[in-house]
């Protein structure tokens, strides 16, 4: 390593920048690795007079000296904040670290770019393809607007993009960053905060948007159509944005692809979490998305949205390549759409009631294509496309966790999509007059799977499949293995003509609140409805029924149950002692007509539950260790599983104590070792009752920071008390919502 001091010419240096207009600052130390290519080291000094002519004069020297072998790293000095005049011009095999520094965006005329990978190019010239910069490195500093109006970071033309452990905050009708014609672009570690739009119809929603080489939507580049590829952004935090990451344009039949958004936290927006169109090979999963109207939208050609005819936001080729003068082999005919294999899954998503900016309905997630037959040509010449059936297709939309207002799960125009594995309440949804849907298919779908999912406290209908008024069918649709509950119509309802669905089997529909708890009307088609039970219906006699004008081929082996002791909704086990049954986690007594909550649960009843919460898995050991547990007893494989996964322990004396009741200390320690142990985020105790000596201290802190267990009114856990099957059913039913 050597290092080399140039401090004495850095005044001639700026002189000739200031004397010339260009600026060619030279750096005062220069550090060259073997193993990391060169560094070149800002001083204090370097930053004095004019930080950008400083910064871009070492970035221009790393544009001449650096090379894939050896690349170049210019470094800030640490903790300080910087007035930056003008943008600053990363070119390739060069990172910029600005080493905990923030730049704030000061403007003198013109706007521009805080960071602008590559040159300032027009519409016709400068660099083409994905491959005119490379290898270009963003970290460590923040990038402040102060409220301007021009996009912060912005990049182009490029391969191997990475920005790591950035801010991005404070601007006003524009976005934080923009990226086109990218391949390996990766935003790791961000936060992206503090966006305001003023206007009624402003479109600089993202915070991280993906977009294309249109002159009229991203200048300063030279126009191209190629489509953002092989992207990655994780564990970053978005607040107080539109929206977080998306696309509001597309190119014509070459969608985006291989995109991963994994791992981040959105809050606060005013429209979407997360809103894309016209992508393809895409993974979002891990997400929590927060005081959204919207959590995730997935469009086709209509890239900003709605169920009318639309293209808004499609261009052809063709047209991209007439503003730039540049060439293409990507067709402008119609063709119809391939599978787009986007998952979407373990994201954690809460709306708020609040108007969506630009008026979209409230839904968890959407998936939206659209049939284009009314061409319309918008004020940016999108929309401009043949028209015909662009619907979306091949989604799997699996394991998420929705709060939702609106709809939960909505499917318009859209084929192939699965979603299982889902749970959705929509209960907080203020407008409980309209027809919101748990999850819903319309217009024209088809291939539709809706599968072990569990659907609470839709305003209307939970699981809802109908033509729609504007559209022709809806076919080819499974319904099986469903939880509903408390909807505020029908638990199911397949209706309309030519509206075809396969099955409706093995559902379970608790507690609806319309007369008919699965319903097939008005001329719908359901071929097998076999299966499926209605738990306390309103109305025992039509808890399942076909009208004289639909169609049902197999309609058999449909049962209602109620436990004659669980009826009135208000009691806070209600839900959780049905939910309980419908998973087969509680069985009852006398044919399953009684629940007996008040009844006292013990040990045995306790492990056998959780182990049915976990699917029954098969214990590795034959035998149990236990003296007081036989094989004849229902508990036996249970009790044998809890021990060997360190979830239930015997006493010293050999036996279990599966008959003991169990106590409502022993009831949170199962479950947090249930969980694996999870270490409490806090150790403020709530509870004045419970010492942190005390072998359930962090488990007890954990159940309450999970809302699995509130207390008592006078601040007390009571440990010791007796743990009823009302209390132990809620406790499951807790812990399956906010931790399984």
């Amino acid at each position: 390593m050597k290092k080399i001091c140039l401090r004495k010419i850095i005044a001639s240096a700026l002189a000739l920048a200031v004397t010339a207009a260009i600026p060619a600052a030279i750096p005062a130390q220069e550090t060259v690795s073997a193993d990391s290519g060169t560094t070149i080291e800002l001083t204090d000094n370097d930053m004095e007079l004019n930080p950008a002519i400083a910064v871009q004069g070492a970035l221009d020297k790393a544009r001449s000296k650096a090379t894939g072998s050896d690349p170049y790293t210019v470094k800030l000095p640490s903790g300080k904040t910087y007035k930056l005049y003008s943008a600053l011009k990363v070119f390739s095999n060069t990172t910029l670290d600005l080493n905990g520094s923030t730049l704030m965006m000061e403007t003198e005329g013109d706007a521009y770019n805080m960071i602008h990978i590559g040159s300032y190019d027009t519409d016709t010239t400068g660099v083409t393809g994905y491959n005119g910069y490379e290898n270009i490195t963003i970290k460590n500093g923040t990038l402040d607007g102060d409220g301007h109006s021009s996009t912060l970071l912005k990049g182009a033309h490029a391969t191997n993009v990475k920005i790591d452990n950035m801010t991005l905050r404070h601007t006003v009708h524009t976005h934080l960053s923009e990226f086109a014609a990218i391949d390996k672009l990766t935003i790791t570690d961000c936060s992206f905060s503090d966006m305001k739009l003023t206007g009624d119809n402003e479109t600089f929603y993202e915070a991280i948007q993906l977009d294309i080489l249109v002159p009229k939507h991203f200048g300063l580049y030279h126009a191209e159509p190629l489509p953002v590829k092989n992207v990655k952004v994780s564990g970053c935090k978005f607040t107080n944005v539109p929206r977080a990451v998306g696309s509001h344009t597309a190119i014509l039949n070459a969608p985006m692809s291989d995109i991963v958004i994994e791992n981040n936290t959105i809050k606060d927006c005013i429209s979407a979490g997360i809103q894309i169109c016209n992508w393809k090979n895409v993974t979002i999963s891990g997400n929590t998305i927060t005081n959204c109207p919207r959590g995730i939208a997935v469009f086709s050609v209509n890239c900003n949205g709605g169920e009318s005819s639309s293209a808004n936001g499609t261009f052809k080729a063709s047209y991209i390549t007439s503003k730039g003068g540049t060439t293409t082999d990507i067709s402008d005919s119609y063709k119809e759409p391939s599978d787009m294999n986007i998952v979407i899954s373990n994201n954690r998503i809460t709306l708020n009631n609040e108007k969506d900016y630009r008026g979209y309905v409230h839904s968890g997630i959407l998936v939206n294509g659209t049939e284009y037959t009314d061409k319309q040509i918008m004020g940016d010449e999108s929309g401009d496309i043949p028209t015909g059936k662009y619907h979306v297709k091949g989604i799997t939309i699996k394991d998420n966790t929705l709060d939702a207002t609106g709809f939960g799960i909505r499917c318009v125009y859209a084929d192939d999509i699965t979603i299982t594995g889902n749970k959705v309440d929509t209960g907080t949804t203020k407008d409980k007059d309209k027809d919101y849907y748990g999850i819903s298919a319309t217009l024209n779908s088809s291939g539709i799977k809706i599968i072990s999912n569990t659907v609470s406290n839709s305003p209307s209908t939970g699981i809802f499949v109908n033509k729609g008024s504007k559209g022709d069918f809806i076919k080819d649709v499974d319904i099986k293995d469903n939880v509903v509950m408390m909807a505020g119509d029908a638990g199911i309802k397949v209706t309309e003509d030519n509206t075809v669905v396969k099955n409706v089997t093995g559902n379970t529909v608790v507690a609806a609140k319309g007369d008919i708890s699965i319903f097939v009307s008005n001329k719908a088609t359901v071929n097998t409805l076999t299966g499926n039970t209605i738990n306390c219906p309103k109305n025992d006699k039509n808890a399942v029924k076909v009208d004289n004008i639909s169609k049902c081929s197999i309609n058999k082996d449909n049962k209602v149950r109620k436990f004659n002791d669980v009826t009135d909704t208000k009691d806070f086990w209600f839900i959780p002692t049905y939910w309980g049954a419908a998973k087969d986690v509680v069985k009852g007594y006398n044919n399953e007509t009684e629940f007996r909550p008040g009844n006292e649960c013990t040990r045995g009843q306790m492990v056998t539950f959780m182990w049915r919460l976990k699917g029954c898995p098969a214990p590795k050991a034959k035998e149990c260790k236990f003296s007081d547990v036989k094989k004849s007893n229902y508990f036996y494989k249970a009790v044998i599983w809890g021990n060997e996964n360190g979830i239930v322990e015997g006493y010293k004396d050999g036996t279990f104590g599966p008959q003991k009741v169990c106590q409502r200390k022993h009831a949170v320690t199962f479950l947090w070792r249930l969980a694996g142990q999870p270490e409490p985020s806090s150790t403020k105790n709530k509870f004045k009752d419970v010492s942190k000596s005390d072998y359930f201290f962090k488990a007890t802190l954990w159940a309450s920071e999970k809302g699995i267990l509130a207390g008592y009114s006078d601040g007390t856990f009571k440990p010791d008390g007796k743990c009823l099957r009302r209390q132990m059913v809620t406790f499951l039913y807790k812990y399956d919502k906010f931790v399984n």
